[in-house]
């Protein structure tokens, strides 16, 4: 269809074309076709969220979940506190470890768990003292 419409156009330029530019047509077989008579507008409306987001709004996104929200501590992020406790396991577990399995490495993780958590004791969030740093003689806020 491409070369017809650009007319004088062999096909297999076309497709050259497109695999310099990394472009697929191809991969458009893997698609999911919805059966849903309103997914052009739900699309639409979620498109939309991209062009133009509401001023001072906050966008969720939720696919096919039943939307249990769970709130973090003021000033924490979910991720901070995953950090938190990866950084427990990998330091208190993992370093130096060594597995044969995938089922073995599950099972240490399920004890250490268990063991972890019969002293667990809630995060306690506390912020440091933030430095500006120096960019070649002026400050991050300068530039």
């Amino acid at each position: 269809m491409i070369a017809k419409a650009l007319g004088n156009v062999d096909v297999q330029y076309v497709w050259r074309s497109l695999r310099k530019q990394k472009i697929d047509l191809g991969g458009r077989k893997s698609w999911c076709e919805s059966k849903d008579p309103e997914f052009a507008a739900k699309a639409a409306d979620v498109f939309g969220l991209y062009l133009a987001s509401p001023e001072n709004a906050v966008v969720l996104c939720v696919d096919e979940k039943d939307v249990t929200f769970h709130y973090t501590p003021t000033r924490a992020s979910w991720l901070n506190q995953i950090e938190c406790w990866f950084s427990i396991l990998q330091g208190r577990s993992l370093a130096d470890a060594s597995f044969t399995s995938v089922e073995q490495l599950m099972q240490h993780i399920s004890d250490f768990i268990e063991s972890y958590n019969e002293t667990a004791e809630p995060f306690e969030w506390t912020k440091s003292k933030v430095y500006q740093r120096r960019v070649k003689g002026r400050r991050l806020s300068d530039l």
